[in-house]
């Protein structure tokens, strides 16, 4: 259950501002199995996990978000969001820390935050680009864009269903770890621009993104994206180009079925050759409490180290 608290109760402040503040939150826990046969050798593990790390849909989370009317017809906006039990259960705003204005011109936010292409493009990832299996970025294809760790960003009002973003982020502030074989190096030499545009109609949904490089030995990447809801199925669609090595497709459809949701998304990477299944179910089972089953086969055709990886994951997700 959703908890709102004022600004003034959170920092201990009396009589304060009159900003609502609602704290929100994610726990996963599930136990999942992973089998990695390379080089003529097969190495299996198996362990529960709290919701961290490429195991498990989701990353366990807790946050703090609000809004306060500031005059003018404008509110002041902030999200502060930490994953739990990473780096020996400790808690920090690695996620999410951000503050920004909004009014009828749109919304304006700067800080650590999703990437103009992840919050543009996560949506049409059939299962919502879950930890273990997001089959996209196993195969080193950047489907739901890169990841920023800064950014000032701007999100315009919703034009008959037209909505448009643009973001930048400074030199010396764009992490790389859109394959599944990097080490996430930080690439430091340029500042990156990105702008996206969203549009949906019933239906119908589109999108197209682009983003800088961030580096000089670096590509620009450009992204397109459609879906088709038909009601009895939902059919989802991305290709990415990043340059050599990130560069491919993603097709996935979803159903519900008795209940649940029930689907599979296939992706390849052009250059490499690398592919990946996935298939997935899920189903409240509880008010805001979630069963997952989630299974990846991936095959790897190049580089050092070739052969395939199984990963399976059963969980339970509480959403508060």
């Amino acid at each position: 259950m959703k908890k709102a608290l004022t600004l003034a109760a959170l920092l201990g402040l009396v009589g304060a501002a009159q900003a609502q503040v609602t704290i929100y939150g994610l726990i996963d826990v599930s136990y999942g199995a992973n089998k990695v046969e390379v080089d003529g050798g097969s190495t299996a593990y198996d362990a529960i996990h709290f919701g961290t790390g490429s195991q498990g849909n989701s990353t366990s989370k807790i946050g703090f978000k609000g809004a306060t009317d500031v005059g003018s017809g404008m509110k002041a906006n902030f999200q502060l969001e930490g994953g739990i039990a990473r780096d020996g259960g400790k808690v920090g705003f690695d996620r999410q820390m951000w503050a920004g204005v909004s009014g009828s011109f749109g919304e304006i936010r700067a800080g650590r935050q999703d990437s103009v292409l992840f919050q543009s493009l996560a949506g049409f990832d059939d299962n919502g680009a879950a930890n273990d299996t997001f089959v996209g970025n196993y195969n080193g294809v950047p489907i739901a864009g890169r990841f920023t760790t800064q950014l000032a960003q701007y999100i315009s009002p919703s034009f008959s269903g037209l909505t448009v973003r643009a973001g930048f982020t400074p030199e010396g502030n764009f992490k790389d770890n859109t394959s599944a074989a990097t080490s996430s190096a930080t690439k430091d030499n340029k500042a990156i621009v990105a702008l996206a545009a969203n549009y949906s109609a019933g239906p119908f949904s589109a999108a197209v993104a682009y983003e800088s490089k961030g580096n000089s030995a670096g590509k620009d990447l450009i992204v397109a994206a459609g879906s088709y809801d038909l009601g009895v199925a939902k059919f989802n669609a991305v290709y990415a180009d990043g340059g050599q090595d990130q560069k491919g497709y993603k097709v996935g459809v979803s159903a519900p079925l008795a209940g649940a949701t029930i689907g599979v998304a296939y992706s390849q990477n052009a250059d490499t050759k690398n592919s990946g299944t996935e298939f997935f179910a899920n189903k409240e089972v509880l008010k805001n409490t979630y069963a997952y089953v989630d299974a990846g086969t991936f095959h790897q055709d190049s580089g050092s180290r070739k052969g395939d990886m199984q990963i399976y994951s059963v969980g339970m997700m509480f959403v508060f």
